[in-house]
């Protein structure tokens, strides 16, 4: 229904404010926006070298000048009000979990975590015929990545379900 009306619930103010992003949210943001500038992006450079309010504003995340945090800034940098993400590992289908994060910080902070045990668990592969062979992962991390980032991005935030994330073998849902 807010939706049909046009109403962006991430943009909306949220109650909290610069002064309540989390120290460690801001340096994931550094950590994400060092790898891209060290991909080239020019702006990620540029970032970098902005103080911590001056990141927020600038990835649009501050809704007034009083420094009030949007929805989604405040999902980003300040706590979330549950587990954003259940990630779980297991082998095979049915199996025991072997890892499983889930944690009540910044979503930026879950999305690292997670990120984290996903590449830990993507086992090595390797590749070629004859004398030339290569290592890959089962699952290419670009797209793991691009798979958790839709997963989180996506979902309905209203809803206090957290974004569950399988990963059975090489197969992640």
């Amino acid at each position: 229904r807010m939706h049909r009306s046009g109403l962006d619930w991430s943009a909306q103010p949220s109650g909290h404010t610069i002064s309540d992003a989390r120290a460690t949210a801001i340096e994931v943001a550094r950590d994400f926006l060092a790898e891209a500038a060290r991909g080239g992006d020019e702006q990620a450079s540029e970032l970098l070298q902005a103080t911590s309010e001056d990141l927020l504003r600038r990835l649009n995340v501050v809704a007034d000048d009083q420094g009030v945090l949007t929805n989604a800034g405040s999902l980003l940098f300040v706590e979330t009000p549950g587990e954003a993400i259940d990630y779980v590992r297991r082998d095979a289908p049915g199996t025991d979990s072997t890892n499983r994060v889930r944690r009540q910080t910044s979503l930026l902070e879950q999305i690292r975590e997670v990120d984290q045990a996903i590449q830990t668990a993507n086992r090595v592969i390797h590749t070629g015929e004859g004398l030339a062979v290569g290592q890959g992962r089962a699952i290419p991390p670009r797209a793991t990545r691009e798979a958790l980032i839709n997963g989180v991005v996506h979902r309905e935030w209203i809803s206090r379900q957290p974004t569950y994330i399988e990963h059975i073998g090489d197969s992640l849902t």
